[in-house]
């Protein structure tokens, strides 16, 4: 069976809250069971939007870290929270909010998912 794809959506400034959620689910990757991606995998002269865009459509299950810092940022909203609701919406990949401490998702769009899987 293949490892689920997971891609993670943070804003740069949460580059430590991603860290930790991939510190957490080390010991899926560790048995196969999921393979992480997030932008820090992108090699040095590689057209990143294209990355993104690639691993994104790739992904079975999509994380998004939100914070006010996510909410803030018109690439993770505009770009990668739409690609990942258009997905999810297909029923192409499951998408997965994750919300730092103190972050009010309320009138953002996240309603449907209350914080686990949105399905």
């Amino acid at each position: 069976m293949e490892p689920l794809k997971v891609f993670y959506s943070y804003a740069h400034k949460d580059r430590e809250l991603c860290e930790d959620l991939k510190r957490h689910l080390t010991n899926l990757e560790r048995n196969g069971v999921i393979s992480n991606w997030y932008d820090r995998h992108i090699s040095a002269g590689k057209d990143w939007g294209k990355e993104v865009d690639h691993h994104l459509g790739e992904a079975d299950l999509i994380l998004l870290l939100v914070s006010a810092d996510f909410m803030a940022s018109n690439y993770c909203w505009g770009v990668e929270v739409k690609r990942a609701m258009e997905r999810h919406e297909k029923g192409e990949a499951r998408v997965v909010c994750g919300c730092s401490e103190g972050n009010s998702r309320s009138g953002r769009g996240f309603e449907a998912d209350q914080g686990s899987a949105a399905g």
